[in-house]
């Protein structure tokens, strides 16, 4: 009988609550919003961000509170500068005096430091940062703080050799031989994939190579008329897609390649699968080059953009080869906030956290933070608020 008589109550209760967040709605500022002391804030990676106050720099993280507070170390540049980006769960930054200047550190998510060096570090790329000890001795550290240190040999068979990118995917990344004792003119690259040992996993074969991008790699070789044919190779070196394309114009995006045909006669452009199976054909006639895919669809039209909602006159085509202008594009996928915020920084909603960056005029007065997927701000600029 006592828990009948509690039913009503608990019933009221859970409608309170249903009604308290029923009401916020996309612009809202949450009722349980963190205020955060910052002139500027850059977006969230992985569910940690950096703001900005004056000069100095902090990490926060999804709840608004510092991970690392300011004056500690500096952040440079926001997301899209290598560092602070917390891609691949790395971070970073330096702890000198001045901006740029020694030592050079890497923390982890958690704001713990997992690796310092006195040289600035190259990049992140596929679980591991990359800095150097002299300059043929490399040093990659992954967010657990493994470390592999590879010194680069002289030769390679007899033969000079290099790096073309620093960049890794699928633990392999490009490299070329060459014979420096020849003339310049005669001088001839041929390339293949190296590990971060150093080790030659796939020989350098190969007139032409590109790094992996979803588990292949676009290889080229002259065939015996001095043409170039175009394949793809797995990180084991196995030819999944023979040498048999004259263009192929993209890695592998989303599962396709994009291709152009020597006779354009049937199809100006065509996508193809890991299968080597020709997926979609494009009319005759189509000057420009197709963009790569991205959520499902890829644009026709030069600098056209995919993001929802940010649709350019043009056209776009689907998986299916089906075509679309960019009026039904933005019909198909509308943006998901049109009219409410003063400025929707274009950013992808963090997966971890998210969380995207917008402003809205409220009250006559900027507000500017992170909203959840509801367009909720749940952490904002508390100089610039209502």
């Amino acid at each position: 009988m006592r828990t009948l008589k509690k039913l009503p109550l608990l019933l009221a209760l859970q409608i309170v609550v249903i009604h308290v967040f029923a009401q916020e709605k996309a612009g809202d500022v949450s009722s349980h919003v963190k205020y955060i002391d910052a002139d500027d804030i850059y977006q969230f990676v992985n569910g940690v961000a950096v703001i900005k106050k004056g000069m100095s720099t902090a990490l926060i993280d999804t709840n608004g509170n510092f991970i690392v507070p300011y004056n500690q170390y500096h952040f440079h540049g926001g997301p899209n500068s290598g560092y602070a980006s917390g891609k691949d769960g790395i971070i970073m930054a330096d702890e000198g005096k001045a901006d740029f200047t020694p030592p050079f550190v890497l923390l982890n998510l958690q704001g713990k430091k997992i690796y310092s060096s006195a040289n600035r570090y190259i990049g992140v790329s596929d679980g591991y940062a990359e800095t150097y000890e002299t300059p043929r001795t490399s040093v990659y550290i992954n967010s657990e703080g493994k470390v592999i240190k590879a010194t680069a040999p002289l030769k390679w068979n007899g033969l000079d050799w290099g790096r073309d990118s620093h960049d890794f995917s699928s633990g392999l990344t490009v490299f070329f031989t060459f014979d420096s004792h020849k003339p310049m003119e005669s001088i001839k690259k041929m390339y293949g994939f190296i590990d971060r040992t150093n080790k030659v996993i796939i020989s350098p074969i190969y007139d032409y190579a590109d790094g992996f991008s979803e588990g292949l790699a676009l290889v080229g070789k002259y065939n015996e008329f001095k043409e170039m044919k175009f394949g793809f190779v797995d990180s084991t070196g196995k030819l999944v897609i023979p040498l048999m394309y004259s263009k192929i114009l993209s890695s592998f995006k989303e599962g396709l390649a994009l291709i152009e045909p020597a006779d354009r006669s049937e199809f100006s452009y065509a996508f193809i699968n890991r299968q080597n199976e020709i997926v979609i054909k494009l009319k005759p006639g189509l000057m420009s080059r197709p963009g790569d895919f991205k959520d499902g669809y890829a644009a026709l039209t030069p600098n056209a953009r995919t993001d929802a909602g940010y649709y350019e006159d043009g056209y776009y085509i689907d998986k299916t080869g089906r075509m679309l202008n960019a009026k039904e594009m933005s019909a198909l996928r509308p943006a998901k906030f049109a009219g409410i915020f003063s400025s929707y920084v274009r950013y992808t909603y963090d997966p971890y956290s998210k969380f995207a960056i917008a402003e809205k005029v409220i009250n006559q007065k900027t507000v500017k933070g992170y909203v959840n997927g509801l367009g909720v701000f749940k952490i904002i600029i508390q100089n610039k608020t209502f």
